[in-house]
Formats: C-alpha cells, sequence, structure tokens
C-alpha cells in the first residue's frame, strides 16, 4: 500500500489481556504513522472503562477509509496486537478474532 492513511486502533482490557474489548477513538485518520503515533498515549489516558488500554496504528487504503471502518484484530503468541482493516463493509461493528489467544501468564 503505497499512499497509506492510518487509522488509531485501541483496546481497553483487562488485567491478563483476557478480556479485550475494541474502545471508540471516533475514528480519526492520520497522514503519517508518525502523527498516528503520537496520538497514542492521549487515547489510551482516555480509555477509563478498562485497567489496560493497548492501541495500534493500521495502514489503511485511503480511498476505502471510513469513519465506519471495520478491524479484524487478535493477539499473536508474542502478546504483538495484530490488527487488519475489512473493506467493503457498511456497518462499524468490530470483529473480534481471538483464535490466536495469548497463554495465561504464570504470575
Amino acid at each position: 500500500m503505497e499512499n497509506a492513511v492510518f487509522a488509531l486502533f485501541m483496546m481497553g482490557c483487562g488485567h491478563q489481556l483476557d478480556v479485550c474489548r475494541p474502545v471508540d477513538t471516533h475514528a480519526e485518520l492520520f497522514e503519517d504513522r508518525t502523527t498516528c503515533e503520537a496520538g497514542l498515549e492521549s487515547a489510551a489516558r482516555n480509555v477509563d472503562t478498562h485497567p489496560i488500554a493497548v492501541g495500534k496504528c493500521v495502514a489503511v487504503d485511503p480511498a476505502s477509509a471510513t469513519a465506519d471502518m471495520r478491524f479484524k484484530w487478535f493477539f499473536a503468541a508474542n502478546g504483538e496486537l495484530v490488527v487488519d482493516p475489512l473493506y467493503g463493509t457498511s456497518n462499524g461493528t468490530v470483529i473480534a478474532d481471538r483464535a490466536d489467544r495469548l497463554p495465561e501468564r504464570q504470575g
């Protein structure tokens, strides 16, 4: 994707990252990754419904980027939040794909 814009995707999670839900960040698009990443900390501070906030800047096709974009997300085995935009959808539902869940952590 040569000419991309970036969407900020934010999750609110429990202490063990066992229960996570997408958090509405008022779908703002950024012209570059640096500007988007600068907004991550501020967006994380605004997550007051969960003890942990996890976010990521996602490259999206500017021709298909809309305020009601859908995203497929999961946590990889290494703990990384993986987010992919879904194009050609008409509602704001976020798809939760937890097939690659984090293993239980020992304390």
